[in-house]
């Protein structure tokens, strides 16, 4: 059996807004429904838009396990916020570099579409899917600090539904975020004890 997916606006911890709220919620329309502005659930936040707030589709997982796409994958209508992909959290690595799962939203769903760059350095040739749309992982290389620059480019994430939004749609949809590198740990150090005239000693630990 296939599992049920879990709804994209549950995921991020958002309620599905009910259908007698009587304006749109898109940030800066806040037009009133009516029957020629009908009402429009965005699949990504669950917020009660119009037609024109939401003229967008994005890949997003599989919603209910009745979905018959092979993949997992269906395109779903979106507002214009939920557009961008987003980041949410990131491994923190150590020092001599790793891969490291990166989780978000609307990340695509396939990988030769993601650019990824870190502190300026092209790593898209390491990005791996591991959950399509929500996670994926990448190599970092060596380095410190906790405040690293990771670029995220999905390139036609989006398909606009009207002439209006293929207007207004950018090509490639962008997200950026910190990245930390674990700071030093000390397991153990040997000779344990070091005489009052100074010794050599080796230290053992992660990120060092």
């Amino acid at each position: 059996l296939v599992p049920r997916v879990v709804p994209a606006h549950k995921r991020r911890g958002l309620g599905w807004a009910s259908d007698e709220h009587e304006t749109c919620m898109s940030k800066g329309c806040g037009k009133a429904f009516s029957r020629m502005r009908r009402r429009h659930h965005c699949r990504s936040c669950g917020r009660l838009v119009c037609a024109r707030c939401s003229s967008w589709t994005l890949p997003l997982p599989r919603i209910f396990s009745e979905d018959k796409d092979a993949d997992g994958i269906i395109e779903r209508r979106v507002c214009r916020s939920c557009l961008y992909p987003s980041l949410s959290s990131c491994e923190a690595v150590d020092t001599e570099g790793g891969r490291v799962t990166v989780q978000g939203f609307n990340l695509g769903v396939d990988a030769s579409k993601l650019r990824v760059t870190f502190n300026g350095i092209d790593l898209t040739a390491t990005v791996r899917l591991v959950e399509p749309g929500l996670r994926f992982s990448v190599q970092l290389p060596s380095g410190v600090g906790t405040t690293n620059h990771l670029n995220v480019r999905v390139t036609d994430a989006a398909t606009p539904t009207t002439a209006e939004a293929r207007a207004m749609h950018p090509l490639d949809l962008v997200c950026d975020a910190a990245i930390a590198y674990r700071p030093p740990t000390v397991h153990s150090m040997s000779p344990q004890l070091i005489p009052t005239s100074g010794e050599s000693v080796k230290v053992y630990g992660t990120s060092l």
